[in-house]
């Protein structure tokens, strides 16, 4: 009987530590987390029924992968997305837009085609929807797979995207009525206009006039001598 103990704490022992070495394994074989996406523009302000674009972009490090995913979640209130347009890194693209959700997803042609590095994923194109402030930020979530996840080209098609490196971005939307308050150019009063005073003509100095009267008087007194002369 105790022989058959001995056995059977030997054997709990051993697939114990079996269990542990399994474990240890898979967590050291487990894929490195490089992948990431980004957004850009992060920030913003733009006016009420005004559309603005933010790009998406892909970067895989040197994973070679087969698909992507990102899910974005936004204010609905504040924005809508008013377009999608695919990107070139993938040849091919599919998308669900939804109230405050947005799912864009990528991915190669043939099942023994891969892609690696960087590049455009897509261009989201929002419109104004009303005054405040949204966030556009990634669903992400380690291990899980309904969410932004970036897919290695494995046996186990590990999702190798790290959500640790994604940003959110922030976008605010104006009134579009307001307008730039403009500083009033200052009122002077009535403009004065000056009459010119006339010019009189000039007249002849005093020596010029006395001249002309001594030389008239002159010739009179000559005239009366004259006529009693005769």
């Amino acid at each position: 009987m105790k022989f058959c103990h001995k056995i059977l704490a030997t054997g709990c022992k051993l697939s114990v530590l079996g269990y542990g070495f399994w474990v240890m394994g898979c967590w050291l074989t487990r894929p490195a987390l490089a992948a990431t996406f980004s957004l850009d523009p992060t920030s913003g302000s733009f006016a009420k029924d005004q559309t603005f674009q933010v790009k998406i972009n892909v970067d895989t490090s040197s994973d070679l992968t087969t698909s992507a995913e990102a899910l974005l979640l936004f204010d609905g209130n504040i924005v809508d997305v008013s377009d999608i347009s695919y990107g070139s890194f993938y040849p091919q693209y599919f998308k669900n837009i939804s109230s405050g959700k947005v799912y864009i997803g990528g991915a190669v042609q043939n099942s023994t085609d891969t892609k690696t590095g960087s590049g455009l994923f897509s261009t989201i194109t929002f419109k104004g929807k009303s005054t405040g402030s949204s966030t556009l930020r990634f669903d992400c979530t380690p291990g899980k797979t309904t969410d932004s996840n970036i897919t290695k080209n494995d046996n186990q098609a590990s999702d190798v995207l790290d959500c640790t490196k994604l940003t959110s971005a922030s976008y605010t939307i104006t009134d579009s009525s307001s307008s730039p308050t403009t500083t009033p150019r200052p009122t002077f009063g009535p403009t004065c206009s000056v009459t010119p005073k006339p010019t009189l003509p000039q007249s002849g100095n005093f020596e010029t006039t006395l001249t002309i009267v001594g030389a008239g008087s002159l010739l009179t007194l000559l005239g009366i001598l004259f006529k009693l002369v005769l």
